[in-house]
């Protein structure tokens, strides 16, 4: 549910005065319970950085083996060795002319 509407609904639950027309139909709230909507909506903000947190922890161990270098899903194994055997050969190549010895 977009949080607007979870908003709305919660800081509805705390009107003590409502508009009303002659059919009977609500309208608008006219007067607030300030204490009640001080904590609902205290609370709401609590509830959402609650849960953010929880998924930001999850990720974040779901992940942690990635992150040390440990493991890495997306490490293609036959990239790697011909990169490494490029790198050994590279080490290994001898100048095209040897320096000068004092």
């Amino acid at each position: 549910m977009p949080g607007p509407v979870i908003a709305g609904a919660i800081i509805d639950t705390t009107c003590i005065l409502w508009q009303k027309d002659a059919c009977g139909n609500t309208g608008s709230c006219w007067l607030y319970d300030n204490e009640q909507f001080r904590y609902k909506l205290h609370g709401l903000g609590l509830g959402y950085k609650t849960i953010a947190t929880v998924f930001y922890a999850l990720a974040f161990f779901s992940c942690k083996g990635a992150l040390t270098g440990d493991v890495n899903p997306y490490d293609d194994k036959t990239a790697q060795s011909g990169s490494a055997q490029q790198e050994e050969e590279l080490t290994n190549m001898k100048p095209d002319h040897e320096q000068p010895s004092m």
